[in-house]
C-alpha cells in the first residue's frame, strides 16, 4: 500500500505497539504453491506382436496440476 515508504520508517512513526504490530502484519506476504507433474508417461511394449499405429504404446501422456 505504501510503496514509497520503507518498513523501518513506518515503524518509527507508529504511536503505539498495537500500531507497530498492525504495520508488521500488513507488510507480510505469504504465497503457497502446490504442483504435481507427470511428464512423458507411457507404456512399454511387452509382446513381440507387430506394432500398429493405434497401439497404446505409441502414446505419451503429460499431466500438470498447479494450485496457488
Amino acid at each position: 500500500f505504501y510503496k514509497d515508504l520503507t518498513l523501518e520508517s513506518r515503524l518509527d512513526a507508529a504511536n503505539s505497539e498495537e500500531e507497530k504490530e498492525t504495520i508488521k502484519q500488513q507488510s507480510e506476504d505469504y504465497t503457497r504453491r502446490q504442483s504435481i507433474n507427470f511428464i512423458g508417461v507411457r507404456k512399454t511394449r511387452t509382446t513381440d506382436k507387430t506394432p500398429r499405429f493405434y497401439d497404446v504404446e505409441n502414446l505419451t501422456l503429460n499431466y500438470s496440476y498447479n494450485k496457488v
